[in-house]
């Protein structure tokens, strides 16, 4: 689920090519004003699918109840990050698994 943003594909691609390159993320952070969060993601996007990762979706993606079950009993037997699982199953934000397991262990 990548949100729309401001940013060009060019201009997170020059970033992501600098921090493949060798510069530090903090470094370009410094450099464009991109956080260096918002940067290492877009480096492992990229890594996983290429320029494609770079392009930004207007529409928001809906997860069907399968799927979130299946995120959220794979954390929950241990062995495996929120952030793994999100680049197994293509889900861009760790928050919103985290919010799947929260809401699971709440039930």
């Amino acid at each position: 689920m990548r949100q729309w943003s401001h940013y060009t594909i060019e201009t997170k691609r020059s970033a992501v090519l600098a921090i493949l390159s060798g510069q530090t993320a903090r470094a370009v952070e410094k450099a464009t004003g991109i956080d260096h969060h918002l940067l290492a993601a877009w480096v492992r996007a990229y890594q996983q699918d290429g320029d494609q990762a770079l392009v930004a979706y207007r529409r928001t993606r809906r997860y069907p109840a399968a799927l979130k079950a299946q995120v959220v009993a794979e954390y929950q037997t241990g062995g495996t990050s929120l952030r793994k699982l999100c680049v197994k199953y293509d889900i861009s934000n760790p928050g919103l698994c985290a919010k799947w397991v929260n809401q699971a262990t709440a039930s």
